[in-house]
């Protein structure tokens, strides 16, 4: 196994999903909110990497790849190769963090309440418009 953080451009990342072996459909909301992030230059290494096998084929990161496609742009990223190809039913199958719990790990009291009254804020906005005052 080696991993190393490389700048992937939107032709790399392209070669890169050409090479994913089969994965699960991705989610537009998601490419959409790693885009958004991207652009606005908030994109930062985390640790968490794009994973290849054994074989060089994609294990992991087709979002990350689709969203830096989409913004043009060259990002930096920790990319770990050599994964055995058996590996993969146990990549990326944990619970995502929901706002509550990024709210709570900032130290905001009632993060709970917060981030369903901020859905809530958000669906009603999308739906009906601006908050009547």
């Amino acid at each position: 196994m080696k991993a190393e953080i490389k700048k992937i451009t939107p032709a790399i990342a392209k070669q890169f999903l050409e090479s994913q072996v089969k994965n699960r459909k991705w989610r537009r909301e998601i490419i959409d909110r790693y885009k958004a992030e991207m652009l606005a230059g908030n994109w930062h290494i985390n640790g968490q990497p794009l994973i290849f096998d054994n074989d060089g084929r994609l294990m992991d990161g087709q979002h990350r790849l689709m969203a830096l496609i989409e913004a043009n742009k060259t990002v930096d990223m920790m990319v770990v190769t050599g994964i055995d190809p058996h590996a993969r039913e146990t990549i990326d199958i944990g619970k995502s963090r929901t706002m509550g719990d990024i709210f709570q790990m900032s130290g905001i009291r009632n993060a709970r309440l917060l981030s369903r009254t901020s859905k809530l804020l958000y669906v009603w906005t999308r739906k009906f418009g601006e908050l009547v005052q």
